[in-house]
């Protein structure tokens, strides 16, 4: 999928190429600016999403907030006929059902999701295990200085 770079001004671009598609492209097969962005409000409706597109290099947010992000993906389809989508999106678009309707998929998702949160953990236990350190290693020094 093409990267998607978002800065400041990306809406009123964006709205200004669904203007001129809209007026002036007659087969709406060659609207490729409006499918593209309606398969990518269809991908973002959170932020946590545009944090994995970002993720996966699909957008690039110069925005810096995620949720700015969602929010204008989702509202520059808004007002928009739907367009037919041409071969490649299409194929995009089953073979992403495709990978979710996977169970091999789903289940590896959810294992890396426990080992993010196992790993979480263990790097806390860790922060407190060399911060108990410290502290004891820090009371050794002072009751060693006052006497």
């Amino acid at each position: 999928m093409p990267c998607f770079h978002v800065h400041d001004l990306t809406e009123i671009y964006m709205r200004n190429i669904l203007a001129f598609e809209g007026c002036h492209i007659s087969d709406r097969d060659s609207a490729y600016i409006s499918q593209y962005l309606t398969i990518l409000d269809f991908l973002t409706i959170t932020e946590k999403d545009v944090s994995i597109l970002v993720d996966k290099k699909i957008i690039v947010n110069w925005m810096g907030d995620a949720n700015l992000v969602a929010t204008m993906v989702n509202n520059l389809c808004k007002n928009v006929s739907m367009p037919t989508l041409n071969s490649k999106y299409l194929s995009l678009c089953h073979r992403l059902n495709d990978f979710y309707e996977n169970p091999r998929n789903k289940y590896q998702a959810h294992a890396i999701s426990m080992q993010k949160q196992v790993a979480k953990i263990y790097y806390w236990n860790d922060i407190d295990f060399s911060f108990k350190i410290f502290s004891i290693h820090d009371t050794c020094m002072i009751s060693k200085v006052s006497r």
